[in-house]
């Protein structure tokens, strides 16, 4: 008796199976498109239940401030020019209202500021003298408060242009 229920099921299994193939076969042209749409819908759903990371984000180093490039360098420059502005580049925007400038000699100037903040240019009113030995001497701060080291201060002596030999008498 239980080899008679063992032989049904297995009568019943394989035509089950049999009818399976059959219809895997007569429906297979539909079977492939239906797995692969369920496995991009499982897809889907699975990404989208990730939590996306967050960015990285990379800390850009806080620069120093500083003085970054002056004209004219340390020393002497020759010039045609009596009234050529001197120019000091920064590693950030100045504060102008906290800034002040010296010339020794005493001499008489303009202060300006581009728009950037970072370039402060200082014209002679109304010129350098020739052949004077000056000092500027630059005491400023960042417009975050940042202060500088220690003040700036350079020297520089204006010399005329000299005919070179190269012109006629």
């Amino acid at each position: 008796m239980v080899e008679d229920k063992d032989q049904k099921i297995s009568s019943v299994l394989y035509n089950n199976i049999g009818e399976m193939k059959n219809l895997i076969k007569k429906y297979k042209i539909y079977l492939l498109p239906g797995l692969l749409i369920i496995i991009i819908i499982a897809f889907i759903i699975l990404r989208g239940s990730q939590k996306p990371s967050a960015p990285q984000i990379t800390p850009v180093p806080e620069t120093k401030f500083e003085l970054l490039n002056s004209f004219p360098s340390e020393g002497g420059f020759t010039t045609a020019f009596e009234n050529i502005a001197l120019e000091f580049t920064f590693s950030k925007p100045i504060d102008f209202t906290n800034t002040t400038v010296t010339i020794k000699p005493q001499t008489d100037i303009e202060i300006k500021s581009e728009k950037s903040g970072t370039i402060l240019t200082v014209h002679p009113r109304p010129s350098w003298d020739f052949e004077t030995k000056y000092t500027v001497i630059i005491k400023t701060v960042s417009k975050k408060g940042e202060e500088l080291d220690e003040p700036i201060s350079t020297n520089f002596t204006l010399k005329p242009m000299t005919d070179s030999g190269l012109t006629g008498p």
